[in-house]
């Protein structure tokens, strides 16, 4: 009898043993991988994406993507293997801008277990049209039209040519003069180009303009106008400064304060209350955001120095470049 117990329990506990790592959960995300488009450029703005999507335990129940950051939208699954542990995915984007930055493709899939991978796969992109594409920094800013620069900035053009084809050659002509052959490199990419140049300019008003002809005999050109160099004045600040939002609610989000500097240097910025009390000062260096030539853009998050919330009201900021008040606005706080 006493044997009998005792094989009985074996098998109950051998059973029970059974039982428990049958019944363990599957806890493993599916991976997905792109199939890569021809030099990673299209001249398709609705490129076609595809990919696969592989799991090791359940079968795959699902594939989302999204470009840029957008929402996710459902992937067409097809291609199945026999157990539906790898299926193949396919997507068609909508239309994207055609530019010199690069697009963001992200996946996701999704097992029958509900296992979902939550580090998005990813793949990049260029879109460009039939003649090559063109995107112009200066010291490393997208160039605008009348934006203050300086005296002796760093210009950096990229070009990128469709996937059958090659930069010829590379021009630019500035204020006017002679055009002159500009030479390029290809760090990472035969068909991206990035191209220097840092001229040494006099005060006043300049432009530049660079034409990129393809190995096909396509030419495409840019120019910047109207760069403002004041290196010899005071510095002030162009125009008006600006917040936004205005209003702003410091409990949800913080309000960005915007202006344009007519040349680089060390600025103080001040935010006090009606009454004249100094409850903030920031300070930003020449040639940082905050105290370089153009546009610069800083934010607030409503808290003082000493870390209190402020009220609800209006306040006044100032700028202020060597000790001399150069731009001033108004704020208003209001909380809900």
């Amino acid at each position: 009898m006493k044997i009998g117990k005792l094989v009985f329990g074996i098998c109950l506990g051998f059973s029970v043993c059974f039982l428990g790592f049958a019944a363990q959960a599957d806890t493993t995300a599916p991976t997905c991988t792109f199939n890569h488009l021809a030099f990673d450029i299209s001249t398709n703005n609705q490129p076609i994406i595809s990919g696969e999507a592989t799991d090791t335990e359940s079968e795959i129940s699902r594939v989302e993507w999204r470009v840029d950051g957008g929402a996710f939208a459902t992937a067409i699954l097809s291609g199945f293997s026999a157990d539906r542990k790898t299926a193949t995915f396919t997507f068609e984007s909508t239309a994207l801008d055609r530019d010199t930055a690069s697009h963001l493709f992200e996946v996701r899939a999704t097992d029958a277990a509900g296992n979902i991978n939550t580090t998005f796969t990813s793949y990049s992109v260029y879109i460009i049209g039939d003649r090559p594409e063109m995107g112009l920094n200066i010291n490393g800013r997208t160039a605008v039209n009348g934006d203050t620069i300086l005296a002796a900035p760093s210009f950096e053009v990229t070009v990128i040519v469709a996937p059958t084809r090659s930069l010829a050659t590379l021009y630019y002509t500035l204020d006017g003069g002679a055009r002159q052959t500009l030479t390029g490199i290809n760090p990472d990419n035969a068909k991206i180009t990035y191209a220097f140049l840092s001229p040494q300019l006099s005060d006043g008003l300049h432009k530049i303009v660079y034409e990129a002809v393809d190995s096909n005999g396509s030419v495409s050109s840019l120019e910047a106008n109207n760069l403002i160099v004041q290196s010899a004045v005071e510095i002030s600040v162009q125009g008006l400064a600006l917040n936004f939002p205005n209003p702003f609610n410091p409990e949800t989000g913080s309000t960005s304060i915007a202006y344009t500097l007519s040349k680089a240097g060390n600025i103080n910025l001040t935010i006090h209350d009606l009454m004249g009390n100094q409850l903030v000062k920031q300070t930003y260096f020449a040639n940082a955001n905050g105290g370089r030539v153009g546009y610069n853009e800083v934010t607030w998050n409503g808290r003082s120095d000493s870390g209190d919330m402020v009220g609800n009201g209006i306040y006044i900021y100032l700028i202020i470049a060597d000790g001399r008040l150069i731009g001033r606005g108004k704020l208003t706080v209001l909380k809900k």
